[in-house]
């Protein structure tokens, strides 16, 4: 995967976390959180305490067509560094090591 193609799937990230979020700040204006493609605000806050979580859970946070972004973490486990599925915690990634890794690739803000 080129640096273009890597910048434009960051971009194409943030993008529709911006919708995402805008949607649920609408839904939640107009009363309704009952919803079936996307779970309440509550069970979102509770999911960000998730340290282990499947890639299911990893692309919703991403914020990306589950198409897409399982062709690009397929192309993200060929690189050095980023997060293997761990089999002692039901093959799932540590999510604190995933968003370092993608905040060092791609500008992001990095935390101490």
């Amino acid at each position: 995967m080129s640096l273009a193609m890597l910048n434009y799937f960051v971009s194409v990230c943030r993008t529709l976390e911006i919708r995402f979020k805008s949607a649920i700040h609408i839904q939640s204006q107009l009363g309704n959180t009952a919803s079936v493609s996307m779970p309440s605000p509550e069970t979102l806050e509770r999911e960000q305490e998730k340290l282990w979580v499947k890639d299911s859970e990893l692309i919703r946070r991403l914020g990306v067509p589950e198409k897409k972004a399982r062709e690009a973490i397929r192309m993200l486990e060929r690189m050095t560094g980023f997060p293997k599925k761990q089999k002692l915690w039901g093959d799932r990634r540590y999510w604190p090591a995933v968003k370092q890794f993608m905040d060092k690739q791609y500008g992001g803000r990095q935390s101490a």
